[in-house]
């Protein structure tokens, strides 16, 4: 079985999430008791112990602290020469922590144990995933025009066939995660004073996640079954990325390539006098924010 070693500091036990919820659960139990379950068993034993009073294993842990807290006067070391009956819950699949060892009584060198099975090789399958970070890409226009009114300097009358040249300058720029351009020069003429050009102003943007995620499934009762959940795993992961990149290109479209963050105001707080805002992602059926940037760029 090993040497026991220690998985917990006892200096932390008073202030741990696991003294908190089981000094009412096992209100009948001393804190000594508590303390040394805390030291020696991890956090997974932890919790079935926390969440799981009435279960076989947490019981037998419980057990087993009490046995070692008092000096260890109460725990008996199996020592027996023939062996122990051992008895084994196997759960279904995707169960695998909740299997459970239980020792039983020692078999006696006169037990016919001709029938008894051939002790099982115990194999756990785990895989480990990891999800890059995700990258959307996208393009948008926006239209610009541009309005002439054309009168003589003396009589003020309205001119006819006054000629112009208009030239977007620059013409072409970065944005948060891309570039734009705009169109060639246009040549107008003026008709009773008047002349308009309009222009397309096109963006490309790239944007990219910053998070990578990664994580590990597992136990299974084989690995296939370990790799088609850490498969199943990667995928989502690799969605919820996909997501926020699309949502830092859509922040690009909505605030006009200056990529900076909406919030909405969500209320009045009295006591401490402020208002309380935070951060949303954009909506294309509410929001109405593109004008409000157009002087930023």
């Amino acid at each position: 079985m090993g040497l026991l070693s220690k998985s917990h500091d006892a200096n932390d036990f008073a202030g741990s999430s696991f003294a908190a919820s089981a000094a009412a659960t096992y209100s009948t139990t001393g804190n000594e008791v508590l303390k040394t379950a805390y030291e020696y068993y991890n956090d997974t034993q932890l919790w079935i112990i926390e969440h799981y009073p009435n279960s076989v294993a947490a019981q037998t842990y419980m057990k087993a602290a009490a046995a070692l807290e008092n000096n260890g006067l109460d725990a008996r070391p199996y020592l027996g020469n023939g062996g122990y009956y051992t008895f084994a819950y196997f759960p279904p699949a995707g169960y695998n922590w909740q299997r459970i060892v239980v020792i039983g009584p020692e078999i006696d060198e006169d037990d016919d144990t001709s029938e008894l099975p051939e002790t099982p090789e115990m194999q756990y399958y785990s895989a480990d995933w990891t999800a890059p970070p995700q990258s959307a890409s996208g393009s948008f226009d926006l239209t610009y025009t541009v309005h002439i009114d054309k009168s003589a300097n003396i009589t003020h009358e309205k001119l006819d066939d006054a000629i112009f040249k208009l030239t977007p300058n620059p013409s072409s720029g970065t944005i948060s995660g891309g570039t734009w351009t705009i169109g060639d020069p246009q040549i107008v003429t003026t008709v009773d004073g008047a002349a308009s050009a309009t222009w397309t102003l096109h963006y490309e943007v790239t944007k990219t996640s910053t998070t990578t995620l990664s994580g590990k499934e597992g136990p299974y009762n084989t690995q296939e079954e370990a790799n088609a959940a850490a498969e199943a795993a990667k995928n989502n992961a690799i969605a919820q990325l996909q997501n926020e990149a699309q949502y830092r290109n859509d922040l690009t479209y909505f605030t006009n390539g200056q990529g900076v963050c909406l919030t909405e105001l969500k209320g009045y707080q009295p006591a401490i006098g402020k208002f309380i805002c935070q951060p949303r992602r954009p909506n294309s059926r509410i929001d109405k924010v593109r004008h409000m940037f157009h002087k930023l760029a």
